[in-house]
């Protein structure tokens, strides 16, 4: 929860919202994605504690929740009426966060992160006084990969179909594999 609140710091405060309720994918789910990363990062947890984390409080709480896939505008509108709504934003979001890292990685032969989009973003808000929309991060994601993900943004972050992983989008020593229909990610620690 610490690393999750002192993430709103940059988002939600330095980075605000163009459409709150619109934007949860992002505000919470980004939030959560480096609640974990940053745990990590700085030693609160270990690679192994990490795996458990995120494959049972993301993965698989998402693929259990049956209304998972509700789109976007339908998860702001009923946000505050149901638990399972509530919590789709937050796993979505952070699902999408570790996908759009590794193919950063990847593109960018490991010369840049998720780290450098967001800083980007964090520069653009507070210099420009301007507010995030789906729009500045597809354009900066665009330039990042050299390549659009327009339409997987729209399948999987408002249409709310479920993620399809390839085994090729993440970076060398992540594996992914599907256990019952949930994605598990394991890696190679080293």
């Amino acid at each position: 929860i610490f690393n999750h609140e002192m993430m709103h710091d940059w988002i939600g405060l330095k980075i605000p919202m163009q459409n709150e309720e619109l934007n949860y994918w992002f505000s919470e789910g980004f939030t959560d994605y480096y609640a974990y990363k940053n745990r990590l990062r700085s030693g609160g947890i270990t690679v192994k504690e990490w795996l458990e984390e995120f494959n049972s409080d993301v993965l698989l709480a998402h693929w259990e929740n049956p209304e998972r896939n509700k789109p976007n505008y339908v998860v702001k509108d009923s946000f505050w009426m149901s638990r399972d709504i509530e919590k789709i934003p937050y796993r979505r979001g952070a699902i999408f966060a570790f996908w759009l890292d590794n193919q950063i990685l990847l593109h960018s032969n490991y010369t840049k992160s998720l780290d450098d989009l967001m800083r980007e973003i964090l520069t653009i808000c507070v210099k420009e006084k301007r507010r995030f929309t789906d729009e500045l991060l597809l354009d900066l994601a665009n330039k990042y990969l050299n390549r659009s993900i327009d339409y997987f943004f729209q399948k999987h972050i408002l249409d709310g179909v479920d993620f399809e992983f390839n085994q090729n989008e993440f970076i060398p020593g992540f594996t992914i594999e599907k256990k019952k229909d949930v994605p598990v990610i394991s890696c190679d620690e080293s």
